[in-house]
């Protein structure tokens, strides 16, 4: 967003909103703990559910003790992960990625995308119930 001259209210409400639009459609982290017995790091993500990611596929946790790891700080919003004390920054859905299987995911994105009400789409709606609507199936034997 270009801003020439000073900040309004409509541009702070602008910003609010995309802001919204963005959070609501990504994944983030709501806690993180690490799980030192189980050897995991367990994120509680923003839907409520837990993912529990093995340090040993964290390339950045391989040389760190787990009494450091102590130190983990959610940020950004919960959209990164941080630990001061060794200079780590993560991303949490560069985190969450690899255990999301790619059919899934995208059998979630087309589903949220087939919900989506537009203008555009309920004008469609409307012309092709002005036809007569959906076809019926032919009836079978």
């Amino acid at each position: 967003m270009d801003i020439d001259g000073p900040i309004t209210g409509q541009d702070v409400e602008r910003a609010i909103t995309a802001g919204e639009t963005r959070r609501s459609s990504s994944a983030w982290a709501e806690d993180a703990a690490v799980d030192a017995a189980g050897g995991r790091l367990l994120l509680t993500l923003s839907s409520g559910a837990v993912l529990g990611i093995p340090l040993a596929a964290i390339d950045a946790f391989r040389d760190v003790p787990p009494a450091d790891l102590a130190g983990l700080e959610l940020g950004t919003g919960g959209m990164a992960l941080y630990l001061d004390s060794r200079d780590i920054q993560l991303d949490v859905l560069a985190l969450v990625r690899p255990f999301i299987p790619v059919p899934l995911a995208a059998a979630v994105t087309a589903s949220r995308g087939g919900q989506a009400t537009t203008a555009a789409k309920q004008q469609a709606a409307r012309l092709n119930g002005a036809k007569g609507g959906r076809p019926r199936k032919a009836a079978r034997p």
